[in-house]
């Protein structure tokens, strides 16, 4: 069964590439009414490094906002859930739609991070933030964003 662990940005690296818009700006400003995040789901690497299977867009808001650590869900298998009873505070679908991240990218995660070449996400977000100079901070995000309207 899986368990909720913290871990620093030190310890995960990316199961995902890229972002996408619509999601990171929507996320940028439900943070701002303080609203929760469910945990990042991850597996452990024989290297003992985490690897995370969804949630590429809260692990990048929360490095945006200097979290030092972060709540990480550590799936022990493919088929190891959230409970939704655990979490009542999220709409189900959003469980069951990072449920469904977990089995998909149970495989293919590992590989992912591997292909980015990277030694943790502090390193993949300094490649993000070189391609994407506006993710050097929220307010840059914000104001990105806001331009494009």
């Amino acid at each position: 069964m899986g368990e909720i662990i913290r871990a620093t940005f030190e310890e995960i690296l990316p199961g995902e590439e890229d972002f996408i818009d619509s999601a990171l700006i929507s996320l940028v400003y439900a943070l701002g009414d303080n609203v929760p995040l469910l945990p990042v789901p991850v597996k452990r690497l024989e290297n003992g490094m985490l690897v995370h299977l969804d949630g590429r867009h809260r692990l990048i808001v929360s490095y945006l906002m200097k979290k030092p650590e972060i709540d990480l869900f550590l799936a022990e298998d493919s088929s190891d859930f959230l409970n939704p009873k655990m979490f009542p505070e999220f709409e189900t679908y959003k469980i069951n739609e990072t449920n469904q991240h977990i089995f998909q990218r149970w495989k293919s995660a590992e590989f992912t991070a591997l292909g980015l070449d990277v030694a943790n996400y502090h390193e993949h977000m300094y490649k993000l933030k070189s391609e994407y100079p506006f993710l050097m901070n929220l307010n840059l995000v914000k104001q990105h964003f806001f331009n494009k309207l």
